[in-house]
C-alpha cells in the first residue's frame, strides 16, 4: 500500500501567498503574533487551514481581543444564539466593506424558531429572515477584497493554494 504524504508549506510562504490573494494581517501587528498560540509547525502540517481560521479570528492585544484582518473573518454561528448578535455580524460586515449601512437591528429567539436581521442600505430598508434549526454550529470563513465578499464553508477543505484559488473563480 502507498502513502501519499501530504506536502508542507513554510509558514511564511503561506502568509505571502495568501497576501498575493488580498488576504493579509493588518498593518499594526506582527507575524509572531500569529505563532503565540500555535506553532509553526502546525500551521506547516495543516497549509492554508489553520492560517486561514487563525487570519479570519481574533488575538488579545493588551488585555483587548482584535481582529487579525480586516480582509477575512472566521465567523463560528454556533454564537449567534440571542438578540444583538446578527446585528454584530453585519456591523462586521459595514466595517469589512466601508458599506453606508444603518438602522440595523435584529431579532434572535431560538426557542420561537425566530431569527432575522435588517438594516437600511442605499435607502432602502433590507430584512433577511434566518432558518432557525439545530445546525447552528455550521461554521464559515468570511473573506473581503476589492470587489466582493465571498463565502468559503469551512466543510470546503483547503489543502493546497491551487485548490483555493481555483475555489475562489
Amino acid at each position: 500500500m502507498v502513502y501519499l504524504r501530504k506536502k508542507k508549506t513554510i509558514f511564511e510562504d503561506q502568509l505571502n501567498q495568501l497576501s498575493e490573494l488580498g488576504i493579509f494581517m493588518r498593518a499594526d501587528l506582527k507575524k509572531e503574533l500569529l505563532l503565540e498560540e500555535t506553532s509553526r509547525s502546525e500551521y506547516e502540517e495543516d497549509p492554508y487551514n489553520l492560517l486561514l481560521l487563525t487570519l479570519g479570528g481574533e488575538v488579545a492585544v493588551n488585555d483587548e481581543f482584535i481582529n487579525v484582518s480586516d480582509k477575512i473573518w472566521y465567523l463560528d454561528t454556533e454564537y449567534i444564539e440571542d438578540h444583538g448578535d446578527y446585528a454584530r455580524v453585519i456591523m462586521r460586515f459595514k466595517n469589512m466593506t466601508k458599506l453606508n449601512l444603518n438602522k440595523i437591528t435584529d431579532c434572535v429567539d431560538i426557542q420561537n424558531s425566530t431569527a432575522w436581521a435588517s438594516f437600511e442600505h442605499k435607502n432602502e430598508l433590507l430584512r433577511w429572515e434566518m432558518k432557525v434549526d439545530d445546525d447552528y454550529g455550521m461554521k464559515i470563513i468570511i473573506v473581503i477584497n476589492l470587489w466582493n465578499i465571498e463565502i468559503l464553508w469551512i466543510h470546503v477543505r483547503v489543502s493546497s493554494m491551487k485548490q483555493f484559488q481555483n475555489y475562489r473563480n
